[in-house]
């Protein structure tokens, strides 16, 4: 993505081999763009706005296991069937490099930040900002 396309710090090539970003939406959008089919496995139970949404933007959406633990389990053994590549959605070295982007980005814009407040869900994004936070600004508290 080139730099100066708005959003973009021009960080995301590195990551690109594997689809792989800040964000569900970007991912699925490069794949789609570049013709590479992407499912996404989820548990029974997930919010319908995100199935629809994730749907909306080019993904096939298996809804499959009372957990996430067990939707993971699916995706695994989707991926060894076909051939695909499994891309865990936090538990994924370059899922949190590529979260990373946002830590830089927020220290980057803002020259007089102290500290930077994540939520937690699996841990992967507020892995991936604390990472590039650290890198750019160790005085900065996330």
């Amino acid at each position: 993505m080139p730099k100066d396309r708005p959003g973009s710090t021009g960080k995301e090539e590195t990551a690109r081999p594997r689809f792989v970003d800040v964000t569900e939406q970007r991912r699925l959008n490069e794949a789609r763009e570049a013709g590479v089919p992407a499912t996404i496995v989820v548990p029974q139970d997930a919010p319908m706005a995100k199935v629809e949404a994730t749907r909306s933007y080019g993904a096939v959406v298996e809804m499959t296991g009372a957990s996430f633990e067990e939707a993971v389990a699916t995706g695994r053994r989707y991926a060894e069937e076909k051939g695909a590549v499994y891309v865990h959605a936090f538990e994924d070295g370059a899922v949190v490099a590529g979260q990373g982007t946002v830590g830089l980005e927020v220290v980057e814009q803002l020259d007089d930040v102290e500290t930077v407040v994540v939520p937690v869900g699996g841990g992967g994004l507020a892995a991936g900002i604390a990472l590039g936070v650290e890198a750019a600004r160790a005085d900065v508290r996330v």
